[in-house]
């Protein structure tokens, strides 16, 4: 997570078969700007807070996993 002077950046650097997490759920995220690995947003009331917790632990998850997609 990173504060920049216009916006709020999350990252999530992990992907599954599907794709990038944050990529791959861009619509459930709510009113935010979207790359491969990072979710920007200008206040937290853009953010869907349920879904990007949601990714987190999933990517917490994917880290654990011997071979699994946590870059």
């Amino acid at each position: 997570m990173a504060s920049q002077n216009n916006y709020i950046s999350l990252y999530l650097c992990a992907r599954t078969p599907k794709g990038y997490l944050a990529e791959t759920n861009k619509a459930r995220l709510g009113n935010v700007s979207v790359g491969k690995c990072c979710i920007r947003f200008k206040k937290l009331e853009d953010l869907n807070l349920k879904v990007a917790i949601e990714l987190v632990q999933t990517a917490a998850e994917l880290a654990q996993v011997p071979g699994g997609f946590a870059m």
